[in-house]
C-alpha cells in the first residue's frame, strides 16, 4: 500500500514537474541504448572472429595444458594473466568447450558487472543523479576500447571492473557493513584476478590507516592493517609463486622496455618521449570529444578532492603508485594495462557535470537549464561512438587487418585432397593448433599427418622455401602477417621466393589474411577459366569484340603484377603476340570479367585468344584450348 502511494506520488509529481518529466524521458531512452549495445557486444561474441595473436598465445595455455600444468608458472608463449582468471576461464572451456566465444566470455560478464558497479557507485559513493549515472554508464557501454576488449580472451576487461570494485567495497566497509577481515579476504581474491587492482587495493589501505590516524582513532587504525596485512601477505605470495618468474623474464622486460615515464623533465627528448606515450595512451578515446571527456574528468576528479572525498583521494593514489610504478620499470604504460584509467575517466566526466549549476535565479529554471547543459554534454561524449554497431556486424574497421584466419583454416579443411599438404608459417602456427588440437597435424580427413609447421623466417628462409618446394603441392597459410601492422617483412619475402621457385597462386584473402597454392608441377595447378565472345566482328582485318572471361578454377586472379591475368590474342602461324590486354581487376572463383578488344588493319588469317597469369602459365599450358578466330 505504501509503495503504491508513492508510485502516485511520484506520478503526480512528474505530470508538474518538467524537469523530471524529461529526465525520466531521457533516462529510457539511455537504457535502451544500453539494452542494445549489450546485444551488440553478444552479437559480436557469436560472430566467430578468429583469435588474435595474444589472444591464440595464451589460448595453448588453457587450452593446450591440463590445469597443473597451466598453473605451473611461467605460462607458455611469454603470456602472463592472473592465476584465479586462468582457472575461472578453464572451468568454463571444461563446461562449455573450448570455442572462441567461449573464451572470451568471461571478458564479457566482468563487462556487464563493470556498468552495474559503476552505475552503484555514481550513485552511492559520489551521490550523482539517476539521468547523469544513466549517461555515464552509456558512454562506458558503447566506448569501442570496451566493445573490443569485453569480447577478448585477455583478462583487461576485469581490471576496470575490480579497480571500480575496490572502491566500492571500502565504500561498504566504511559503512560498518564489512569487517576488516572480510574486505581484506576479498581484496586478496580481487588480486588474484587482476594485477592493476593491486595499486587501488594499497590505495585504500594507505589513505584508510592515515586518516584514521589523522583522527587518532587507533582502533579503526589498527583494522585496516589488519586487513592490510592480509593483503600484502597474498600480493608477496602471488608475485613470488606467480608472477615473479614472467616478470623477470629478460624477453619480457625487453619488450616493455621504454613504456615508462621519464623523470628527466629538463630532457627534451624524454619530454618528447612522455608526450608520444601518454598519447598512445590515451588514443582509445574517440574523435575529438576524448578531449571533452578527459578535461571533464579531470575536472571532477579535482572537484570532488575540493570536496574531501575520500573515495576520490583513494582513485587519485592509485593512479599515482601506477605512475610511480611505471617510472620504476615495473608496471609499463600501455592502454590496455591501464585498462582502469578509461572506467574512471568515464565516470568522473559525470561526476564533474553532477557539480555544475547554470545561474537563472534558482528554482524549476535553473534545474531545467543545468539539466538541459548536462544532456546537451551528455550526447556530444556519446557522438564519437556513434558506429558501435559495426561491431556486432564484425565491420571490417573493428577487426585487426591479417588476423582473419579462420575462414582459411575452414577452407583448407573442407578442401584439401589425399597427397596435399598445408604449409602454415611460424604465427599461423599457434592458432592452428587451436583449431585442430595440439597433439594434432592432420587437417582434413587425412590418415596422416599432413601439416607442416613452419620456422622462425627471421634467419632466412631458404630452409623453408625448400621444405615447401619438396612437398610437390600444398596450402601456405599466413596469419598476423599483414606487414604496415605486424612490422614484420619476412611474410612478404617468403612469397617473392616462392613465385620464384614454383607457381603461387592466392586461394583467398580475407581482411589482409591470404592463403595461398604453391606447386612446381603445372599438372598440379588449380586455375581454370573459361574464355567466350559473344558477338566478334572478324572481317576487313577486324578484330572487335568483348572477350569474357569467367574463374572456374580455385584461384584468385590478380589485376596486377604476378599472376595478374591478360588476354593475348596472336597469329596462329606466329609466335609474337598482336596485342595483350590485361583484365586490370582480381577475379575470384566464381566471378566474370570482361575485356574490350578492337584491332584494326590485321592480315586474314587465322588468330588465337589465349589467357595467361603473368610470370607464371598461359592457360594452353594447362590444356585448355585457345578460341580461334578467322578474320578475313
Amino acid at each position: 500500500m505504501m509503495l503504491g502511494t508513492k508510485v502516485a506520488t511520484r506520478l503526480k509529481r512528474l505530470r508538474h514537474d518538467p524537469a523530471d518529466m524529461a529526465s525520466l524521458i531521457i533516462c529510457v531512452v539511455l537504457f535502451a541504448l544500453i539494452a542494445f549495445s549489450l546485444a551488440v557486444h553478444v552479437q559480436r561474441l557469436h560472430l566467430g572472429i578468429s583469435l588474435w595473436n595474444d589472444e591464440a598465445l595464451l589460448a595453448e595455455n588453457i587450452v593446450g595444458k591440463s590445469t597443473s600444468e597451466m598453473l605451473t608458472p611461467p605460462l607458455s608463449n611469454l603470456q602472463t594473466a592472473p592465476a584465479l582468471y586462468l582457472l575461472i576461464v578453464k572451468a568454463l572451456v571444461s563446461i562449455l568447450g573450448p570455442a572462441e566465444w567461449v573464451l572470451r566470455l568471461y571478458s564479457l560478464v566482468v563487462f556487464v558487472l563493470l556498468l552495474i558497479v559503476q552505475a552503484v557507485v555514481l550513485r552511492k559513493v559520489f551521490g550523482i543523479s539517476v539521468m547523469l549515472v544513466t549517461f555515464s554508464v552509456a558512454l562506458s557501454s558503447v566506448s569501442y576500447f570496451f566493445l573490443d576488449y569485453s569480447t577478448q580472451l585477455k583478462p583487461y576487461m576485469g581490471d576496470a571492473l575490480f579497480s571500480v570494485l575496490v572502491i566500492l567495497l571500502y565504500w561498504v566497509y566504511r559503512q560498518g557493513r564489512i569487517g576488516p577481515v572480510f574486505l581484506g579476504l576479498t581484496y586478496s581474491v580481487i588480486l588474484l584476478l587482476s594485477t592493476p587492482a593491486a595499486f587501488f587495493a594499497a590505495a585504500v589501505i594507505v589513505v584508510e590507516f592515515l586518516t584514521t590516524l589523522g583522527r587518532r582513532n587507533k582502533r579503526a587504525a589498527l583494522r585496516i592493517v589488519l586487513a592490510g596485512v592480509i593483503v600484502a601477505v597474498v600480493f608477496v605470495l602471488n608475485y613470488v609463486l606467480w608472477l615473479s618468474p614472467i616478470a623477470n623474464d629478460p624477453a619480457m622486460t625487453w619488450f616493455w622496455h621504454g613504456r615508462q615515464f621519464g623523470l628527466r623533465i629538463w630532457d627534451p627528448a624524454v619530454l618528447e618521449a612522455d608526450k608520444s606515450t601518454i598519447l598512445a595512451l590515451l588514443s582509445p578515446l574517440a574523435g575529438r570529444a576524448s578531449y571533452l571527456t578527459l578535461a571533464l574528468a579531470v575536472c571532477g576528479a579535482i572537484v570532488s578532492l575540493a570536496k574531501r572525498n575520500i573515495y576520490t583521494l583513494c582513485v587519485a593514489v592509485a593512479f599515482s603508485l601506477l605512475v610511480i610504478a611505471s617510472v620504476i620499470g615495473k608496471y609499463p604504460i600501455q592502454d590496455r594495462l591501464w585498462m582502469p584509467l578509461f572506467a574512471w575517466v568515464f565516470m568522473f566526466a559525470f561526476v564533474f557535470l553532477s557539480s555544475i549549476r547554470v545561474p537563472m535565479g534558482g528554482g524549476d529554471r535553473e534545474r531545467l537549464a543545468t539539466m538541459v547543459v548536462s544532456v546537451v554534454i551528455g550526447v556530444t561524449l556519446l557522438i564519437p561512438y556513434r558506429d558501435f554497431a559495426d561491431y556486432g556486424k564484425g565491420a571490417d574497421w573493428t577487426l585487426i587487418p591479417g588476423n582473419k584466419v579462420n575462414p582459411l583454416i575452414e577452407y583448407v579443411q573442407q578442401n584439401i585432397e589425399p597427397g596435399e599438404t598445408l604449409y602454415s608459417t611460424q604465427l599461423a602456427n599457434v592458432v592452428l593448433k587451436y583449431k585442430i588440437g595440439y597433439d594434432s597435424s592432420k587437417i582434413g580427413n587425412a590418415s596422416a599427418g599432413n601439416v607442416l609447421w613452419g620456422a622462425d623466417l627471421s634467419q632466412g628462409d631458404g630452409a623453408e622455401v625448400a621444405r615447401i618446394e619438396n612437398t610437390g603441392g600444398t596450402y601456405v597459410l599466413f596469419y598476423h602477417s599483414y606487414y604496415p601492422l605486424s612490422g614484420d617483412p619476412n611474410p612478404e619475402r617468403l612469397i617473392q621466393h616462392l613465385q620464384g621457385a614454383g607457381y603461387m597462386d592466392l586461394i583467398m584473402d580475407e581482411d589482409y589474411t591470404p592463403l595461398y597454392w604453391f606447386s612446381t608441377d603445372l599438372s598440379k595447378v588449380k586455375a581454370s577459366a573459361t574464355l567466350t565472345v559473344p558477338d566478334l566482328i572478324t572481317q576487313d582485318g577486324t578484330i572487335s569484340g568483348t572477350f569474357t572471361v569467367t574463374n572456374t578454377g580455385k584461384t584468385v586472379f590478380s589485376a596486377d603484377g604476378y599472376g595478374g591475368l591478360s588476354l593475348t590474342i596472336r597469329e596462329v602461324s606466329g609466335s609474337a603476340a598482336v596485342d595483350t590486354v590485361p583484365f586490370g581487376q582480381a577475379i575470384p572463383p566464381g566471378a566474370t570479367a570482361a575485356v574490350p578488344v578492337d584491332l584494326h588493319n590485321l592480315k586474314p588469317g587465322v588468330y588465337e585468344a589465349d589467357l595467361a597469369c603473368q610470370d607464371e602459365y598461359s592457360f594452353s599450358d594447362l590444356g585448355l584450348a585457345p578460341l580461334r578466330i578467322v578474320v578475313s
